[in-house]
């Protein structure tokens, strides 16, 4: 397998934790860890001056990243994997911090293209 990738949207319960940049670092990694991705080097993490926050998580197979939106209460995801990393595996353990109240997803399978999870 080349790699694939998940990008993710949820509504969620929890909007006060979209504010919290060690929370998030802690999911990312979790995360990561999960899917048995290698950690590579320290995760960015900042906020700006429209109430949103991003974590990326770098990893020696490519990257997650998370975006927020506390206003609306929408969490984002952007699971970049390569080789044999299981971005699902990462996505299961975000769904566990951050239990959706709806939810879209949409895979990609490098070098077939589009793909049910």
């Amino acid at each position: 397998m080349l790699g694939e990738s998940v990008v993710a949207e949820f509504i969620v319960k929890r909007v006060d934790l979209l504010h919290d940049q060690m929370y998030l670092k802690d999911v990312g990694i979790s995360a990561a860890r999960d899917a048995k991705a290698t950690i590579y080097g320290e995760p960015l993490c900042y906020q700006d001056d429209h109430g949103e926050t991003h974590v990326i998580i770098p990893l020696g197979e490519s990257h997650i990243a998370i975006h927020t939106r506390s206003d609306l209460g929408i969490l984002m995801l952007d699971i970049f994997t390569c080789g044999n990393i299981r971005a699902g595996d990462a996505l299961k353990t975000i769904y566990r911090y951050f239990p959706p109240c709806r939810d879209w997803e949409i895979w990609y399978s490098r070098g077939r293209g589009i793909v049910e999870p």
